[in-house]
Formats: C-alpha cells, sequence, structure tokens
C-alpha cells in the first residue's frame, strides 16, 4: 500500500485513507474523567509508524502524521471535557 500511496502521490485518495484509518477505530468507552489517554496512545502509534518508514515513504509518513495530529486534537478535546466534568462535580 505504501509503494502505490508514494506512485499515485493523490492527495484526495491520500485524504479519503486518512479518513479510513480513523474511522476505523469504531466506538470508544471511557470514565467520564479519564481524558484523551487513548487518543494520545495512537497518536504516538502512528507517529512511531511515521518515523519509521519516513526515509522511504515520505508521503505516507505524511499522512500517519496527519492521522497522529487529529488524534492529539480528539485527546485534547477529551481532556477539556474530562477537566468540565471534574469541575461540574466539585
Amino acid at each position: 500500500m505504501r509503494e502505490i500511496i508514494e506512485q499515485l502521490s493523490n492527495q484526495e485518495i491520500e485524504r479519503g485513507f486518512e479518513v479510513r484509518l480513523f474511522n476505523n477505530r469504531g466506538v470508544t468507552t471511557r470514565g467520564l474523567t479519564d481524558g484523551g489517554g487513548q487518543e494520545r496512545a495512537l497518536a504516538d502509534k502512528y507517529s512511531g509508524y511515521a518515523d519509521q518508514i519516513n526515509d522511504k515513504y515520505p508521503r505516507t509518513a505524511a499522512m500517519l502524521r496527519r492521522i497522529a495530529e487529529s488524534y492529539q486534537k480528539e485527546a485534547r478535546r477529551e481532556d477539556i471535557s474530562a477537566e468540565l466534568t471534574e469541575d461540574f462535580w466539585r
């Protein structure tokens, strides 16, 4: 798949693949005050994948970094939600 992504060099296909990977996660559960730990773990995983392949597959690595950034943003949203919940129950 990496070879195809690099050869096609097509932003629309890459974006579709990113959305698919992000959405493949499905439904998640967590405690009300858990925050974004799950998302940070996924962001680290995808960043690590990107680091491993960056030299040979730069477009694919960039795509994986964008997925990691999406998970980082989601983690921050979950952190804010957890903080608001904690504040509400105090």
